[in-house]
């Protein structure tokens, strides 16, 4: 798993052995070796009875039932009026991409949508059976969140907003959960998350928009994550 997003802290919590990696020079050659190669080395080495694969690429050839987490739109999109803002590179990169994806998915045990238009156009766009296919939400656990108080030296809501771009305030996390209609802030619901550079959008301890920031015009609630 990628260094420095969060992971170890939660395999470190649960005991559950881990090996991470760095991402450098040449990763997008290394990444097409480390998921066809590498992963298969390391999951014999931890004799894994499942392979889950969180970066929507793994094995096209899995040793043990796999299952793979798909969130990159730009597999089931087509690009008709972006392809012309691409480089040579990014699109051979995305096609490349897009390519061992789908060679990888007919022995796939199980692919995770995060979201039900996700799940309908894995279905149209590679035939993948519904009984293959499932959808969970993206979401935030409240407890682990309200555990950690508001210290933000070793908070997990630190760590949320280090990764989704939002503001520094420890309580505004939970908060967004809070103004999603119908859901319950003590449980862990899902939470919208405000786009990076959104912070406009994140309310303060009252309840309303963050101090010195007022809600964008047109706009209501919580920023949602398309």
């Amino acid at each position: 798993m990628p260094e420095g997003v969060g992971y170890e802290e939660a395999c470190r919590e649960t005991g559950v052995a881990y090996r991470t990696f760095r991402r450098g020079r040449g990763y997008a050659a290394w990444r097409i070796w480390f998921d066809q190669v590498g992963v298969q080395q390391i999951a014999r080495e931890f004799r894994a009875d499942v392979l889950y694969t969180m970066g929507n690429l793994g094995p096209i050839r899995p040793q043990v039932p796999h299952v793979i987490l798909f969130h990159n739109p730009y597999y089931i999109y087509d690009w008709d009026g972006v392809e012309d803002r691409l480089s040579a590179w990014e699109r051979f990169l995305f096609s490349g991409q897009r390519t061992l994806f789908a060679r990888s998915l007919p022995r796939a045990a199980t692919v995770i949508a995060q979201t039900p238009v996700a799940e309908r156009r894995l279905a149209a766009r590679f035939g993948v059976p519904a009984g293959r296919l499932a959808v969970v939400p993206n979401a935030v656990s409240l407890d682990h969140l309200q555990a950690a108080g508001n210290d933000p030296a070793g908070g997990r809501a630190d760590a949320c907003r280090r990764w989704c771009g939002t503001a520094a305030r420890a309580d505004a996390v939970p908060l967004l959960s809070a103004q999603e209609p119908g859901a319950d802030p003590r449980r862990g619901r899902r939470a919208p998350c405000a786009p990076r550079g959104g912070d406009h959008l994140l309310p303060d301890h009252r309840g309303g928009p963050a101090p010195g920031r007022g809600a964008p015009p047109g706009r209501g609630g919580a920023a949602r994550a398309g």
